[in-house]
């Protein structure tokens, strides 16, 4: 088993993911924390990407609830009847190959 790829694989990406985590946890606690202008400019950035994004949209919104449901859903549900739609399609030719 030791000599499988894929368990040479796993386990390369274990032990990186390890090396990561531990290089992480040491530099945050023992590296210097970000100063003002480094925060402000953080909190500047969530702000502009709170401003275009639909939750941002629905918060500064001043409509009701149900006209923020149907302008989400607007967009939300395209997005999910495509998956849908292309999942079938994947699992019909899958099985189309398996059976021919």
């Amino acid at each position: 088993m030791f000599n499988k790829s894929w368990y040479k694989f796993l386990a390369w990406s274990v032990a990186s993911l390890y090396f990561l985590i531990m290089a992480g946890t040491i530099a945050g606690l023992f590296g210097q924390g970000p100063g003002e202008a480094k925060s402000m400019l953080w909190m500047q950035g969530m702000m502009q990407a709170m401003q275009v994004s639909i939750m941002g949209w629905a918060m500064e919104s001043h409509e009701t609830l149900n006209q923020v449901f149907v302008k989400t859903g607007m967009l939300v549900f395209p997005a999910i009847f495509a998956g849908g739609l292309l999942g079938l399609v994947i699992r019909l030719r899958r099985s189309k190959q398996h059976e021919g």
